[in-house]
């Protein structure tokens, strides 16, 4: 039969969720089938919650020692995480592992009554780098797709939704020629989210294509062909 992960009594029956130790009165909680406090339960949410830093349990456990000895007491919980993700924002080589750490200070400051605001707008930032890095890269490769294909031309494509800015909406209004084609990320763009903008390759109808070339050819052929026909039955 289980204990009591706090006074060790034995339990009449096997616990599927939280309930009150009838000997001492605390709180139990349920993870993976086994009892365990409510510290433990919470530093297993935490770290399941940041699997996508991976963060392991003796990363965890490292911290907190550390973090004990510097405060003089157990350090809790929330204070070990927001070490970790301070952690994670200050060694982190890509974007994204600066925007989700913030996010989590974010929740972890909701969650102690503070302000998180700060963090939001943390994450915010590093979400329109991200965005605008991603932009980028997909412009320089759609640029070395459609450079050399048989047309001169492209137009700006937006996400056509509430979060294009002004700016962007103007340059896709517009056909460009292809050495002419705005750098994206746009540089005027005012979008809060970042500039999402592509490119799309546009046939120009004003320059005949090699087909087009090859059949105009065939029918000026045929034209003289026609001619030197009419031409040889007057003289006969």
């Amino acid at each position: 039969m289980p204990t009591c992960p706090y006074c060790s009594i034995t339990l009449e029956s096997v616990l599927k969720r939280k309930k009150k130790c009838p000997s001492c009165g605390k709180f139990i909680f349920v993870r993976d089938g086994r009892p365990v406090t409510e510290d433990e339960a919470r530093i297993q949410d935490n770290l399941w919650r940041l699997q996508w830093f991976r963060l392991t349990r003796p990363d965890f456990d490292k911290c907190r020692a550390e973090l004990s000895e510097e405060f003089g007491y157990i350090a809790s919980v929330n204070d070990t995480m927001w070490r970790l993700l301070n952690t994670q924002v200050a060694i982190a080589k890509r974007i994204d592992v600066v925007e989700q750490a913030h996010k989590e200070m974010a929740r972890i400051a909701t969650e102690e009554g503070k302000d998180p605001q700060p963090y939001l707008d943390a994450a915010r930032r590093a979400t329109k780098v991200r965005i605008n890095q991603g932009t980028c890269e997909a412009f320089k490769r759609e640029m070395e797709e459609i450079r050399d294909l048989p047309h001169t031309k492209a137009k700006i494509r937006t996400c056509n939704d509430s979060h294009v800015c002004p700016a962007c909406q103007e340059i896709a209004s517009m056909t460009w020629p292809i050495d002419q084609v705005p750098e994206l990320p746009y540089e005027k763009c005012t979008s809060e989210t970042g500039c999402r903008c592509g490119i799309s390759a546009v046939i120009d109808l004003s320059v005949p294509t090699a087909q087009q070339n090859e059949r105009s050819i065939e029918q000026s052929r045929a034209k003289l062909e026609e001619l030197q026909a009419r031409a040889a039955a007057l003289r006969q």
